[in-house]
Order: C-alpha cells, then sequence, then structure tokens
C-alpha cells in the first residue's frame, strides 16, 4: 500500500490527556509544532492511529484533525523557521 504524507493537528483540553496523545504522536511522526505533526503512513496504518487517538481523547472536549497532503502538494509545502524536515520533504525559506 502507498504511503502519504498526513497533518495531523489536535486541541486536547486537559494536560493529561494531551500528554499521552503527544506522546502517541511523538512516536509517529515528526513535530512541527505544540500541536501539529506531519506522519507519514499507508491508509491502513492512519486509520489504527485515528482508532488509537479515540482512545485517548474526550470527544466531547477535544478535537483531532488528520489531513491527507495530496501530491504535488507534499513537494511545494513551505516551511519557515527551524527545519525538522519529514524525510523527503522540500523546503523553501522565503
Amino acid at each position: 500500500m502507498r504511503r502519504r504524507l498526513y497533518l495531523v493537528c489536535y486541541d486536547i483540553r486537559n494536560p493529561k490527556r494531551w500528554r499521552r496523545v503527544f506522546r502517541l504522536m511523538e512516536r509517529t511522526g515528526v513535530h512541527r509544532q505544540y500541536s501539529v505533526f506531519l506522519v507519514r503512513k499507508d491508509r491502513t496504518a492512519i486509520f489504527r492511529l485515528a482508532e488509537s487517538l479515540k482512545g485517548l481523547i474526550d470527544e466531547t472536549e477535544d478535537s483531532v484533525v488528520i489531513v491527507p497532503v495530496g501530491r504535488g502538494l507534499a513537494d511545494s509545502m513551505i516551511e519557515l523557521g527551524p527545519a525538522g524536515l519529514m524525510p523527503g520533504a522540500r523546503v523553501a525559506i522565503l
């Protein structure tokens, strides 16, 4: 199965839940900002990640967004600031 790039962003209201989500995401992707990660996985692995996240959050208070970064878009992604690059990602410094 083909791996693609995903942007995972979350807003977790409780510090304990936030730490649990952060630790999972640290093992899964590249930390880009406070609650933003880049993840390169196949579709099945992303669904497993979503299920794992669902088990860690309170769906009445917290939110998680997983956005696929389409082919071509990933190659033209622009990041400004320190580059802790996702392997294979290109960066343009403006």
